[in-house]
This record gives structure tokens, C-alpha cells and sequence, in this order.
């Protein structure tokens, strides 16, 4: 891959993206990598807030049903790239 299309031109950071099988693929991954400093799990993006919205409501839907029950309480961190 080119590595320039994963540069964020703001900050000069390379951003690939990299699909694996679930959390034991990014684990593997992170063992045999010397210069990563984070993995990010991205659950939806889009050019519009409302693109947004139907990629996490369709996409998301059973992260989030661990997380409404009364007793249980939570905080969402969002990161925006390419501002």
C-alpha cells in the first residue's frame, strides 16, 4: 500500500487500517509490531453526522446492550481524525 494515503496531513501520523478476526487477530498483531503506539477500533465513520448515526445503529447494536442495563455505567470517547 502506499503509505501516503494513510497520512493524516494535519498532524504528519500514518493511519492504516487493518482488519483482522476480532480482538486475538489485533493481540498477534501487537506482539510482533515495534513502533505502533495504539489500536483504534472503529465502529462507524461518514461524510455527514446522520451517515454517521445509521453506520453505528446498524453496525453497533449488540455492543451496546451490555451497556444500558440501570446498575451499569459507562463514558464514550470519540476521536476525530482529519479535522
Amino acid at each position: 500500500a502506499d503509505l501516503a494515503s494513510f497520512r493524516d496531513s494535519a498532524s504528519g501520523v500514518y493511519l492504516p487500517v487493518v482488519c483482522t478476526e476480532g480482538a486475538s487477530g489485533i493481540t498477534r498483531l501487537a506482539q510482533r509490531t515495534v513502533l505502533v503506539k495504539r489500536f483504534i477500533d472503529v465502529w462507524g465513520s461518514g461524510a455527514t453526522l446522520a451517515e454517521l448515526q445509521q453506520q453505528l445503529r446498524a453496525h453497533t447494536s449488540g455492543r451496546w446492550a451490555p451497556h444500558l442495563a440501570e446498575e451499569v455505567s459507562f463514558k464514550i470517547v470519540v476521536d476525530a481524525f482529519r479535522q
